[in-house]
């Protein structure tokens, strides 16, 4: 697990955030986990929403970006497309969430990943994800 607070990197804030731990981080490869609790925006009930799941894929590339780039400000993306994408479940309330993304293709303003979600030793998602990095800075 990498010690750093999660905030400082990815443009989200509170209560919009779907991760809450970064485990590991490079140019290819990024893990992070999400305590899912109960109140959130994204839950419904006992379980973590649709929303939830791809919003916390898209967290783990923000991410990565802001771990990669701390010196600079913190870059706003967004989801231009997710193919193939399979949603097999939805996590429990209280379980963790383990996203790993996989950069394929960085270029032009354009970041293309494959991702991959496990709860409980089960596969919850996996889909493959177009984010656009654009040039605006969080204030």
């Amino acid at each position: 697990m990498i010690d750093i607070d999660i905030l400082t990197l990815i443009p989200q804030k509170p209560p919009f955030i779907a991760i809450d731990k970064l485990l590991s981080c490079n140019e290819i490869k990024t893990e992070t986990s999400f305590k899912i609790v109960e109140n959130s925006i994204f839950t419904e009930g006992n379980i973590m929403s649709e929303a939830g799941v791809i919003e916390n894929i898209a967290q783990t590339c923000a991410v990565r970006l802001g771990y990669l780039n701390q010196n600079d400000a913190v870059k706003i993306g967004m989801i231009v497309s997710a193919e193939n994408l399979e949603i097999l479940q939805l996590p429990k309330v209280n379980s963790t969430l383990f996203t790993t993304i996989t950069v394929i293709g960085d270029f032009m303003g354009f970041l293309i990943i494959e991702a991959e979600s496990i709860c409980e030793n089960d596969l919850i998602t996996k889909c493959k994800m177009k984010i656009f990095l654009t040039e605006t800075n969080v204030l």
